[in-house]
């Protein structure tokens, strides 16, 4: 049943995703198309780039959202938190329809190279290919067939004719080049680049756009704890914690961050900050050797294999049966 959820929506999602950008893209095709070839670039970017990046971004909000509310609801299929679990699949969703983002090259060293701006920012990385299908779709004149770019399956693109698309003239962002005439196409290789540019520009907002929809998710599910249970773990449970601290032995039961791990996850708190915050300053928990020193430092840098940490630990506890034996206020002494 889970898959089968899983699957339907990736497909509504997918769809959706295609549907913003493809409504955008024809707005503002009418609108370029009217405007008079000096005011066409400006068109470009004041019309079409602010409501794609502004679309997108109310989708990946949407998006983020639903794959948190299945992940929740199916939080022991998922094999890990439901936040990371949304963000992985979200971001699978983006890289199919949108590529991923574009790290800034370094300029020339030597400050004489003769590259445009555009290629100094994206050093040769390509633009995804339906990217650059959306750009066109806004910006190209009359007589250019995008039909001729679609492949063979749904929703499939033929790389060579995306690669060999020439921009109008007007659409040249590169500062030192913006004086050249706005009349006729770009070439091939110069286009490239700009288009590259625009991809850059474009995942600089959905970056953004991922990282507000995690903090709402996040509010949201600290927001929906039961007002009932938080008061009992504050109260009565944090009077069994402090017999817990006599009476229960971690160490019998995989240790103590095992067994934080394991009661704070049965106690239903997903704040991981607020867990990594006590096994580093409560519990002294530490990781000599390793790439990160302690749990806070683990889950500022890498926050997805964090969370994959404190997921096996709990598939620990489980395969050696401690985990009905650990109790659920256990994290209570460590907590902050």
């Amino acid at each position: 049943m889970f898959k089968k959820a899983l699957s339907a929506l990736e497909l509504l999602l997918n769809r959706e995703c295609i549907q913003v950008s493809h409504r955008v893209a024809q707005e503002a095709y009418e609108k370029i198309k009217a405007a008079p070839i000096e005011q066409k670039r400006n068109v470009f970017w004041d019309c079409f780039f602010p409501s794609w990046t502004a679309g997108l971004s109310d989708f990946i909000e949407k998006a983020f959202q639903e794959y948190v509310q299945l992940g929740v609801a199916n939080d022991g299929l998922i094999g890990e938190e439901p936040l990371q679990w949304a963000e992985t699949n979200l971001r699978q969703l983006l890289e199919l329809r949108l590529g991923h983002e574009m790290k800034i090259a370094h300029p020339d060293p030597s400050g004489t190279s003769e590259m445009s701006f555009a290629e100094r920012v994206t050093g040769g990385q390509k633009a995804y290919n339906w990217i650059t299908y959306w750009i066109a779709e806004a910006c190209s004149g009359e007589g250019q067939n995008l039909g001729d770019w679609l492949g063979e399956g749904e929703w499939e693109l033929d790389d060579e004719a995306v690669d060999s698309w020439q921009a109008p003239a007007w659409l040249i962002t590169s500062p030192s080049q913006k004086d050249q005439p706005l009349e006729g196409w770009l070439d091939a290789k110069t286009t490239a680049p700009e288009v590259g540019l625009i991809h850059f520009e474009l995942w600089r907002k959905l970056e953004e756009a991922i990282e507000r929809a995690r903090l709402c998710a996040e509010v949201d599910i600290a927001a929906s704890t039961d007002p009932a249970v938080e008061v009992e773990l504050l109260t009565e449970q944090t009077i069994k914690a402090d017999a817990t601290k006599k009476d229960f032995y971690p160490q019998k039961y995989g240790g103590t961050e095992l067994c934080i791990a394991v009661s704070y996850h049965k106690a239903g708190f997903r704040d991981l900050r607020r867990l990594a915050l006590g096994m580093k300053n409560v519990a002294h928990i530490k990781y000599p050797g390793q790439t990160y020193l302690d749990p806070m430092s683990w889950y500022r840098e890498d926050p997805k294999g964090f969370t994959q940490h404190l997921w096996k630990l709990r598939e620990k506890a489980k395969k050696n049966n401690w985990y009905d034996s650990i109790p659920l206020e256990y994290y209570q002494i460590y907590a902050r």
